[in-house]
C-alpha cells in the first residue's frame, strides 16, 4: 500500500528512535557535564579512558554474542533490537538527572559520567550492532540497499531535528527543567520506535538457535569456544579492504564527535549574542543535523552513479577547501562563521551516513572467501567498532585539555569577563581548532600509522622475508610452501566422483599439484614477503582506484598476476602431445597474457580481448594481437580453440556469450576451453558498483561436483556444446602482505560444439 517497503520501514524505525536520543546525548552531554555539573578535569579524563575501553571492548563482545549465541534474543536481531529497545531508552535520561546538587569538582560527577557513558552506550552498541547487522542481511542487492539507505536518511533526518526543538522548547538547555521534560518524551517516543522495528522487522538469516540439534548443536557449540573467535577475528582482520577503512574511519569518528561535542561551546563564544541571538542559534545547531540527511538524500543519483567511494571522497575535499577558506578569512567574519560551523556539520555527518556501505561489502566479502553459512556481521561491524571507537573518547579529552591550558575551565566559571585577554587567547583556540585541525590530525595521524606498520612488523617478522641467512630462508620458504600446499592439494584438487551426473562422470581427469603450479605459489610466496613493496602496491592502489580499475593498476604494478593451469595440465586436458600444433587461438578477457602463454606455443596465430588498457598494452608487449570486445566474432574466420577463463561469472549476458563463442569455433575441430569458478556467484561490475547480471544462468546444487553436473546438463546443452573433458584446479591468484596467494576451485572445461 501508498508503495512503501514494509521491511525498510521496519528497518528505519530504530534509526528514528536512536537518531532522536542519539542527537541530543552527543549534542549536551559534554556541556552538561564541564558548565552545569561542574566535573573536574582530571575526573572528565578519567571518566572518558573508561569509557574509551568499555567503548572499545562491547562491539566485538556483542557482535560475537549476536553472531554466536543460541539464546534468541541475541542471535535475532529483531529480538535483539525488541528488547534492548527499553533499557536504551532508560539509559539514555541517566545523564540528565542529577543524583545530587553537584558542587565544583564534585567526585560523584565524575562517577555519574562514567555509568551514564558506560550504560548508555553499552545498549546504544546491543540496540544499533543488531540493526547494523540487519542492513548487511536483508539483502546483498546494491538497489536495495540503496533503498535502506532513503528509508534510513528519511528517519534521521526526523530523528535529528530532537536538536532542534529541544534547543528551542529549552533555550538551549538554559531552562533546564523543560530539558528534562523533553528527554522524557523523546525516550518514551524512541523507545515505541524501536518495538516496531522488533515486531515486524525480517531478515533472512534469523536463526532459530534454541531449535538447533544433533550435528548443528554440536557446530554451535563449537561456535562459542575461545578459539573460534580468535579465528574469525584474524579473518576479519586480514582482509586489507578492512584495515584501510577502519584507519579512514577512525579519523571521521575523531571528527564526528569533536563537532558533536563542541560546536555549540564555540559557537556561543566565536559568535556574539547580538550577532546571533539564542533562536538562531538554535535553528542552526538543528541544521546541522537535520541537512546531512537531506543531502544524503538528494544523492541518491550520485551514488549510483559515481558510487560511494568517490562520494564520500568528494567531501573530504570540500571540508579541506573550506576550513582553508574560513582560516584565511578570520574569525572576524560572524555570518560565514555561523554558515561554516553549521556545513562542516553537515559534511562529515553526511559522509560518515554513508559508512555501512564500504562495511557491507566487506561482509559480503568475508562470506564469499570464507564460504560462511551466514554472515557475521555484527562480528565485522564490532571488530570495526574495536579500532574506531576509542576516537569518541579521544576528541573530548584532547580538545578539553588544550581549552583549559587557555583558561577555559576558569573563564566558564565568570559571568563577567574581566580579564579581555585570556578570553581572546581562548577564542583564538576555538578557532583554529575549528579551522586549522591540521596539526591534530598529524599527530593522530602519525601515532596511527606508527601503530599499523608496528603490527604488520610484528605479523611479518616470522615469515621467510625476514630471515637473514638465505640458506634458512629457503630452508623455511621450501617448508612453508611445501607443507601448506601439501595440506591444501586434496582439496584443491579433490573430487568425489561418486556425486557427478553419469553422463560427465566418464569425463573427469584427475589432475595433480604439479612443479609448475609449485613454482608459481613459491615466487608468490617470495613477493608477498617483500613488506615494502607491498606497501608501495598498496599505496598506489588506494590512491588511484577512484579514477582507475582495480584490474588497470594492477597491471601497472605487475601484481596480482593470476594462475590456471600449467602447461602439462593444459596438455592433459586437451589430449595433445607437446609437439600438437593448429592454426587460431583465442584467449577471451586474456588480463596480463601470464596465461595465454601457456597455451599460445601450441598455435600459429594467437588472439586476444581485454578491456583495461594497461591490460592491452601488457598483451602487446606480448606480441598478441588484441581484438575489440564486439570484433572478435565477425573476423570473417574461425577459430580453433577459444578460452574463456574465469569469466562466465562476471559477464553480463552469459548465454549470449557461450552462443557467440560456438558460432566463432571451427565446426568439427573447434574446441572451447571454459573454466568457472564454483560455487557459481555472478556479479557484474557497472560503475564501481557489483550488480546482477541482466542474463541469469541456472546452476544448481550446493558442491563442487553437483553443480558441475548441472552445469553439463543444463548450461552447456542450450548453448549448444558437450563436454569432453573436465578437471578440478585452483584458481590461483599472487598474494600480498597478508597472505602468500588467494585461490578459489575451478571448474576447467574441454567443450566441444554439438548439432
Amino acid at each position: 500500500m501508498f508503495g512503501i517497503h514494509h521491511n525498510a520501514l521496519a528497518y528505519a524505525m530504530t534509526t528514528l528512535g536512536a537518531g532522536m536520543m542519539n542527537s541530543i546525548f552527543s549534542f549536551y552531554y559534554v556541556k552538561l557535564f564541564l558548565n552545569k555539573y561542574k566535573i573536574s578535569e582530571g575526573a572528565f579524563h578519567q571518566s572518558q579512558v573508561v569509557y574509551m575501553i568499555w567503548n572499545a571492548v562491547n562491539d566485538p563482545l556483542f557482535g560475537y554474542i549476536q553472531d554466536n549465541s543460541r539464546v534468541p534474543c541475541c542471535s535475532k536481531r529483531r529480538l535483539s533490537i525488541l528488547y534492548g529497545a527499553p533499557f536504551y531508552a532508560l539509559t539514555f535520561l541517566l545523564a540528565w538527572f542529577p543524583w545530587r546538587s553537584y558542587e565544583a569538582g564534585d567526585w560523584l560527577s565524575g562517577v555519574h559520567l562514567i555509568v551514564a557513558l558506560c550504560a548508555f552506550d553499552g545498549m546504544l552498541t546491543f540496540v544499533l550492532l543488531a540493526q547494523c547487522s540487519l542492513f548487511a542481511e536483508i539483502s546483498t542487492h546494491h538497489e536495495n540497499r540503496l533503498t535502506l539507505i532513503k528509508y534510513n536518511q528519511v528517519a534521521s533526518l526526523i530523528g535529528s531535528s530532537s536538536v532542534l526543538f529541544c534547543g528551542l522548547v529549552s533555550e538551549n538547555m538554559e531552562n533546564f527543567g523543560y530539558f528534562q521534560s523533553f528527554t522524557v518524551v523523546v525516550a518514551v517516543l524512541a523507545c515505541t520506535c524501536m518495538l516496531y522495528t522488533g515486531f515486524y522487522s525480517l531478515s533472512p538469516y534469523d536463526r532459530l538457535g534454541s531449535q538447533g540439534t544433533g550435528e548443528e548443536g554440536q557446530r554451535d557449540e563449537a561456535a562459542l569456544s575461545l578459539s573460534s573467535v580468535f579465528c574469525m577475528t584474524k579473518q576479519i582482520l586480514t582482509q586489507k579492504d578492512f584495515m584501510i577503512f577502519v584507519t579512514m574511519n577512525f579519523f571521521q569518528v575523531f571528527l564526528l564527535a569533536f563537532c558533536n561535542n563542541f560546536t555549540m561551546i564555540f559557537a556561543e563564544h566565536l559568535i556574539p549574542q547580538n550577532v546571533l541571538p539564542s533562536f538562531v542559534k538554535s535553528i542552526m545547531y538543528g541544521a546541522g543535523f537535520i541537512c546531512p540527511q537531506l543531502l544524503v538524500l538528494s544523492s541518491q543519483n550520485l551514488l549510483r552513479t559515481l558510487g560511494y567511494y568517490r562520494v564520500i571522497m568528494f567531501t573530504f575535499y570540500v571540508e579541506a577547501g573550506a576550513a582553508a577558506v574560513m582560516f584565511l578569512l578570520g574569525p572576524q567574519h560572524y555570518y560565514i562563521l555561523a554558515l561554516f560551523l553549521t556545513g562542516n556539520m553537515v559534511l562529515i555527518q553526511a559522509s560518515f551516513s554513508l559508512f555501512n556501505l564500504p562495511l557491507a561489502d566487506i561482509i559480503d566479502a568475508d562470506l564469499f572467501k570464507h564460504k560462511r553459512s551466514t554472515p557475521l556481521s555484527s562480528m565485522v561491524f564490532g571488530t570495526n567498532a574495536l579500532f574506531t571507537k576509542p576516537a569518541q573518547s579521544l576528541a573530548p579529552m584532547v580538545v578539553v585539555s588544550i581549552l583549559n591550558q587557555v583558561g577555559y575551565e576558569k573563564l566558564e566559571d565568570i559571568a563577567t569577563i574581566s580579564d579581555q585577554g585570556s578570553l581572546q587567547e581562548l577564542h583564538d583556540v576555538m578557532f583554529y581548532l575549528v579551522t586549522d585541525r591540521l596539526q591534530m590530525k598529524l599527530l593522530l595521524f602519525g601515532s596511527w600509522v606508527f601503530c599499523y606498520f608496528a603490527s604488520l612488523l610484528v605479523l611479518r617478522m616470522w615469515t621467510e622475508a625476514y630471515l637473514r641467512s638465505p640458506l634458512t630462508r629457503s630452508l623455511l620458504v621450501n617448508m612453508v610452501s611445501e607443507s601448506r600446499t601439501q595440506q591444501e592439494a586434496h582439496e584443491w584438487y579433490g573430487c568425489h566422483t561418486e556425486i557427478l551426473g553419469e553422463a560427465v562422470r566418464p569425463a573427469f581427469i584427475q589432475s595433480y599439484l604439479d612443479t609448475e603450479t609449485q613454482a608459481f605459489l613459491n615466487r608468490s610466496a617470495e613477493k608477498s614477503g617483500c613488506l615494502f613493496t607491498q606497501l608501495y602496491h598498496s599505496f598506489v592502489s588506494t590512491l588511484f582506484s577512484p579514477f582507475v580499475s582495480r584490474t588497470s593498476i594492477n597491471g601497472y604494478l605487475g601484481r596480482g598476476s593470476m594462475f590456471v593451469f600449467s602447461p602439462e595440465q593444459f596438455r592433459q586436458l586437451m589430449n595433445i602431445s607437446q609437439d600438437w600444433k593448429s592454426k587460431r587461438l583465442l584467449d577471451l578477457g586474456a588480463g596480463d597474457g601470464e596465461v595465454t602463454k601457456v597455451m599460445s606455443p601450441h598455435f600459429e596465430e594467437i588472439y586476444t580481448t581485454e578491456v583495461s588498457a594497461t591490460m592491452k598494452w601488457q598483451l602487446e608487449k606480448k606480441q598478441y594481437r588484441v581484438l575489440g570486445i564486439d570484433e572478435w566474432q565477425d573476423t570473417g574466420f574461425q577459430y580453433d580453440l577459444i578460452s574463456c577463463l574465469n569469466l562466465l561469472d562476471r559477464c553480463d549476458q552469459p548465454m549470449k556469450l557461450l552462443k557467440d563463442i560456438r558460432r566463432s569455433l571451427e565446426p568439427s575441430k573447434g574446441r572451447l576451453v571454459l573454466a568457472a569458478v564454483l560455487p557459481f556467484h555472478p556479479y557484474v561490475e557497472i560503475g564501481g558498483k557489483w550488480e546482477q547480471p541482466s542474463e541469469f544462468l541456472v546452476v544448481e546444487g550446493k558442491t563442487w561436483e553437483e553443480q558441475v553436473t548441472s552445469m553439463a546438463n543444463g548450461v552447456f546443452k542450450e548453448a549448444g556444446f558437450a563436454v569432453e573433458a573436465f578437471t578440478r584446479l585452483p584458481y590461483l591468484c599472487e598474494g600480498d602482505m597478508y597472505s602468500d596467494y588467494y585461490h578459489l576451485d575451478d571448474a576447467v572445461f574441454v567443450l566441444r560444439p554439438e548439432e
